[in-house]
């Protein structure tokens, strides 16, 4: 079964993205670097900035293992 996220970007992602939301869908279970890489599929150039990014799941700060 598929999930669907929505992503929301800011700042220099915001920029690099030219959007400030992506909605992308996972497989269910799926954990927060799944929806990076999910995000970075769709948005190559915001792979480089990946260890300055800070993740939250709905409004809580997350690590990259958080489902």
């Amino acid at each position: 079964m598929a999930i669907t996220v929505r992503v929301r970007l800011f700042a220099v992602q915001r920029e690099l993205a030219g959007t400030r939301e992506v909605t992308i869908e996972l497989d269910d279970g799926a954990d927060v670097e799944a929806a990076w890489s999910a995000l970075v599929a769709r948005h190559p150039a915001l792979a480089p900035g990946r260890r300055s990014v800070r993740f939250a799941r709905n409004g809580d700060y997350a690590d990259p293992t958080t489902l």
